[in-house]
């Protein structure tokens, strides 16, 4: 008796296609932009479905990024620290009050 198995999904991205499409297709162009001096709270408020910022000075001029690596940093904290538990979130929310310059990579 066999089974009749479905037959194997192909992938539905093609890589060889996509390789040659152009980056403005795929590009996102419209990132939340802050000031440096804007408080890295207002930075957790305002990103919520994005994975980084800019951020900009008075002229709009940018200064430097935030990624979502950069804020993942921020909460946890270095290895060769060990906090535990709410001391750990504790520790991050204290950090809020700080402008974003602080943790943008000017890169």
């Amino acid at each position: 008796m066999s089974r009749d198995r479905p037959p194997k999904e192909r992938p539905k991205l093609n890589i060889l296609k996509l390789s040659k499409m152009p980056i403005r297709l795929v590009m996102e162009k419209n990132f939340l932009r802050l000031s440096p001096d804007d408080k890295i709270e207002e930075l957790i408020k305002k990103l919520e479905h994005q994975t980084c910022t800019v951020v900009t000075d008075d002229d709009g001029k940018l200064r430097g990024f935030i990624s979502i690596d950069e804020i993942i940093n921020l909460i946890i904290p270095p290895s060769d620290y060990i906090l535990v538990g709410l001391d750990a979130i504790k520790e991050a929310h204290s950090d809020w009050d700080r402008p974003v310059k602080d943790i943008m990579n000017p890169r």
